[in-house]
């Protein structure tokens, strides 16, 4: 018991169990609702799959575009799959270079059949994505 002049912090106790809450993973005890992944998301035609492509051209992650962002750059054909995939990576390390840091997602403008389309890149814990403005 604690006497009436008792601070916390006095007793190392109460760092150990500050220490304890803020180390917590606030999500260890929640279930998830759903869970909706990658996998899915190819199954569903969400996502395509460019994973052999993407081995092909030397890249070490699974490599996936949204379905409109296939559509749009014409990834269908196998050159502009690999020149969308190259330019890619390469707008990846360039802006990581300049940076000076690992970066996650680009902004960049791609050339498909039917012109420019303005895209983005991300790569996460899944892979490498790839997608068009507006889509998340």
């Amino acid at each position: 018991m604690r006497d009436e002049n008792y601070r916390w912090g006095d007793d190392p106790a109460d760092h150990r169990e500050l220490d304890a809450w803020l180390t917590r993973d606030p999500w260890a005890d929640l279930d998830p609702v759903s869970v909706y992944t990658r996998a899915d998301a190819i199954a569903d035609g969400v996502l395509v799959d460019a994973t052999p492509a993407a081995q092909a051209l030397g890249l070490a992650v699974p490599a996936a575009f949204t379905a409109r962002a296939w559509g749009e750059l014409g990834c269908a054909d196998g050159d502009a799959l690999r020149r969308v995939l190259g330019a890619v990576a390469l707008a990846l390390v360039m802006e990581s270079r300049m940076r000076g840091r690992d970066v996650v997602r680009v902004e960049l403008a791609l050339r498909g059949p039917e012109g420019w389309v303005a895209c983005w890149a991300a790569v996460d814990g899944d892979g490498l994505t790839v997608g068009c403005e507006g889509e998340d």
